[in-house]
């Protein structure tokens, strides 16, 4: 009798230690989590357990599981085999504690939850969840939530974990771990998902390795508290990002910008299919690769950089209605237009106030005609400095290869605005409708049908500032219209000091109007129009003959805004409420912000009607017509 208490005593002490050391468990048929049925040895998972899942599993309920290890080479908490699906229904949270590698298909239910649980670790530890496919098509994880009931996968605490596209963590010499990326192609798609707290200054967010069909779809989704998102390699991805959020995302360090890194990076190869459209970015962005990218009526709320060089470059597709606006933090940032591609109705602002002189834009790269076609350009910073803003808009640069027949730089129908304090305070420039650079040897620059404020010594088109033009660099400003400050010192056209003889000619500057405007040192009273200065003309020398000078345009509203279209739509009037008034966060378009200051630069004097170039069609003077066109 004795012997078989001994014996029970034992056997209950052996299971109970069983019971308490971690176990890896496989699936053996599709099922419920918490049925015993669908594990080997009917063991049901639990914390400190590790799964290896090959089947479809739903989870119901709250589920914990992993043991929350320190080791960046622990085996994963969680691993689905090729073909498996992990579902997370609607109300449920599975917490992993340690990494999660998918070769199979994870799906995150409306009102799910999908954490990475690292709260028992070790402050440094950060758990990947590894999109792995081992096959085509696999690898992927997908967000199904609704509007008012969205799916998540959050870190906790926050940035604590990423999203990886590696699987394979090998410890080095050195004591540094490796992390092998996959062949490529894990994905997400995700309708009302919401991100929080992924990636930090060592991981990314999010990291995903290009394959060709690879598609990835984002809609209606928030990534909040997140870090950097970045692809790898070079694919023909289909990518389609609407209507998505970054929030609160983690600030970018200056060691990240000097690296070239950015809150999000487009990239593909040639022949890819991307779209990115009404989206709001809260860091900087990078256009690197952009091949076949559409990027439309978003909000870039720290504006945009992209790269001059030829590894960076791509084919932009599409690049219209965007509000990219470049804030204290990124004073000196611009963005870079290529020869070939066009950005049209979008709305350039610099907020700030640290200095002066802000630089809009750079043309360089490729070749082919690049066009700016209506877009505005804003300087908001205060007139603080006694000789006030000195903006350089578009500067125009070399293509990369080709003739001045070939390669062609338009500025049409833009809209230069005064800054923020309006158009009757002295020196009232956001920026030069181009700058006094023209270091090209190979393109030409035509002006034509633009509204521009150009107070002070710059403003205009200037030329000759810091480098040599060429013979015939200017071929045509014609049909726009050039306002001055209270002071009368606006300019048309002027040449700084490096202007070569013949970068202008006389007659491809006309049929432009001015109100406010010097002289300037190119004026013959009764043979040329003002505002043309220190320009070295050959031959006929009756520049602006059929101008339009000293004639108020009489505008609706030139005072207009972003600040005063948030006042109108009974927000505060700052900057940010004016961003937040769009979509997605808003209910209002880019189009509609637009409309609204384009028709405060609406001429009503009608000498303006019809007065631009007949060889054009004799269009109205300036960027905006007289009469609405329907």
């Amino acid at each position: 009798m004795k012997n078989i208490h001994f014996l029970l005593a034992s056997l209950l002490i052996s299971l109970c230690c069983q019971q308490s050391q971690a176990a890896h468990i496989q699936s053996i048929a599709s099922g419920n989590w918490n049925d015993a049925q669908t594990w080997d040895g009917n063991i049901l998972p639990a914390e400190g357990d590790q799964v290896s899942i090959s089947h479809r599993i739903r989870i119901t309920q709250n589920t914990l599981i992993g043991k929350s290890s320190n080791e960046e080479d622990a085996a994963p908490a969680i691993q689905l085999e090729p073909d498996a699906i992990l579902t997370i229904e609607n109300g449920a949270t599975l917490s992993c504690k340690g990494a999660f590698v998918s070769h199979g298909s994870i799906e995150v239910l409306e009102g799910a939850t999908l954490e990475m649980n690292a709260e028992t670790c070790d402050t440094e530890t950060c758990y990947p969840l590894a999109l792995a496919p081992l096959k085509k098509g696999l690898g992927k994880l997908f967000l199904k939530g609704k509007s008012d009931n969205r799916a998540k996968v959050i870190s906790t605490p926050l940035n604590r974990a990423f999203i990886a596209d590696g699987f394979r963590v090998v410890k080095q010499k050195d004591g540094s771990f490796y992390r092998f990326s996959s062949k490529g192609g894990g994905a997400i798609e995700s309708d009302y998902g919401h991100f929080l707290g992924l990636g930090n200054e060592q991981f990314y967010a999010w990291q995903y390795n290009q394959v060709d069909d690879m598609e990835i779809r984002l809609s209606h989704t928030k990534f909040e508290k997140c870090g950097k998102t970045a692809p790898r390699g070079l694919g023909k991805i289909k990518l389609l990002i609407e209507n998505c959020q970054w929030i609160d995302s983690i600030p970018l360090s200056q060691k990240d910008v000097n690296r070239g890194k950015s809150l999000f990076q487009t990239s593909a190869a040639k022949g890819a299919e991307c779209i990115i459209r009404y989206c709001d970015f809260d860091e900087l962005v990078s256009l690197s690769k952009c091949n076949g990218y559409i990027i439309e009526d978003s909000i870039f709320r720290q504006g945009i950089v992209r790269y001059d060089a030829s590894y960076h470059e791509g084919d932009l597709l599409s690049f219209k209605r965007n509000v990219v606006r470049w804030s204290e933090k990124y004073a000196k940032g611009g963005i870079r237009l290529a020869y070939g591609e066009t950005y049209e109705d979008c709305f350039f602002i610099h907020d700030y106030t640290s200095h002066n002189n802000p630089h809009f834009m750079g043309v360089s790269g490729k070749t082919g005609v690049a066009k700016l076609t209506g877009c505005l350009f804003w300087f908001s910073g205060p007139n603080t400095v006694s000789f006030g803003p000195e903006g350089d808009g578009p500067v125009s640069s070399n293509a990369v290869s080709g003739s001045p027949e070939e390669n062609k730089f338009i500025i049409e129908r833009c809209i230069f605005m005064p800054n923020s304090y309006g158009p009757d305070k002295a020196r009232s420039l956001s920026a030069n409708i181009t700058s006094g650079v023209f270091p090209t040897t190979n393109s030409t620059v035509i002006v034509r049908r633009n509204t521009a404020y150009s107070g002070g010594g710059p403003g205009g088109v200037c030329i000759g500032e810091t480098h040599p033009t060429v013979k015939g660099a200017l071929s045509y400003v014609k049909s726009n219209l050039f306002i001055g400050s209270e002071i009368n010192d606006g300019q048309k056209v002027h040449d700084f000091h490096l202007g070569v003889k013949g970068a202008v000619r006389a007659q491809d500057c006309d049929y432009n109007a001015g109100y406010r405007l010097k002289e300037g040192s190119n004026y013959i009273k009764g043979k040329t129009g003002k505002g043309y200065s220190k320009l070295k003309l050959e031959g006929d020398l009756e520049i602006g003959k059929n101008d339009i000078d000293d004639i108020d345009p009489k505008f609706v509203d030139p005072f207009r805004n972003p600040l005063t279209w948030s006042s109108s739509l009974k927000g505060d009037g700052t900057m940010e409420d004016a961003m937040n008034q769009l979509i997605p966060t808003g209910k209002h378009s880019v189009q509609n912000l637009l409309t609204y200051i384009r028709e405060g630069f609406r001429p009503q004097n009608q000498k303006l009607k019809s007065a631009g170039d007949p060889e054009d069609g004799s269009p109205d003077i300036g960027a905006v017509d007289l009469v609405l066109q329907k």
